[in-house]
């Protein structure tokens, strides 16, 4: 364990790392900074900021999301300091939740907004230009797989995680009823069937290592054991890992892709 130093009842949620010298993670209103040796307080120069997620592009160009004021909120590190980006909202309340930028020009921030015309939590996408935040149109798998809102609560859509290959390959997702996965082609967002969906899926975190090789975790609850749930695509073959409480490591299991599938159209 390395000393931080935030106070009793601090959070760190995100972190982002370019070498074993240079972190930077983010949870609240704390942005801390590692050189190597040990962590610095930086702090957000936002008032009541809630950061969740951190993207580091290089050592001088980092972006924090999160929320304000029940408002989305993006941060930017220029290698000297931190300052406060306009960024879109929609609805009465919006947050992003995670954030990835491959390159200095594109990164992409997800979450989720209230206030859609049935009153229920939608996904939320925005894109980062080098010069501006833009919202994007984003689907909502509720809607677009057809499910009424009052069916497995599928209008309850947000997006927990996001990581982009590059800036013609991301892929988000997030759920809370269910597991949602949306790809980016480098011009649009569209639904991707979710693996093994059953009622209270979520998948929480995304990182991938090529434009169709992932590796997405989040958690299961068959019945009413809830358990930790991680699945890769890599290459042709999907392969599902599931671990619980009560078995100790990872249980493999390997299908080819079919009608459940995560997957990233390759780069062209």
């Amino acid at each position: 364990m390395v000393p931080t130093p935030s106070g009793a009842g601090d959070q760190l949620d995100g972190v982002s790392c370019l070498t074993s010298h240079f972190c930077m993670a983010v949870g609240g209103g704390l942005i801390e900074q590692w050189n190597g040796t040990s962590w610095s307080m930086i702090g957000s120069p936002v008032s009541g900021a809630n950061l969740l997620a951190i993207s580091c592009e290089s050592s001088a160009l980092c972006m924090a999301v999160g929320s304000q004021n029940n408002q989305t909120l993006a941060e930017q590190w220029d290698g000297t300091g931190w300052s406060q980006l306009p960024t879109p909202s929609e609805g009465s309340q919006a947050s992003f939740s995670g954030v990835s930028c491959p390159t200095a020009t594109f990164c992409v921030a997800v979450g989720g907004a209230y206030g859609a015309p049935n009153g229920s939590p939608e996904t939320y996408i925005a894109d980062w230009t080098g010069a501006s935040w833009n919202a994007v149109p984003s689907p909502d798998p509720g809607t677009s797989e057809g499910y009424p809102c009052a069916q497995r609560h599928a209008c309850e859509d947000a997006l927990y995680g996001v990581s982009c290959f590059s800036a013609n390959a991301c892929l988000a997702v997030g759920g809370p009823y269910q597991a949602i996965a949306e790809s980016w082609d480098g011009s649009s967002w569209s639904v991707q069937p979710a693996p093994n969906p059953v009622n209270g899926d979520e998948l929480s975190g995304v990182a991938c290592t090529g434009p169709s090789s992932c590796l997405v975790v989040g958690n299961q609850t068959p019945r009413s054991t809830e358990q930790t749930l991680a699945e890769s695509c890599v290459g042709g073959h999907e392969i599902l890992l599931v671990g619980g409480h009560e078995s100790p490591g990872w249980r493999p299991r390997e299908f080819p892709m079919g009608g459940h599938q995560i997957s990233l159209s390759p780069v062209r």
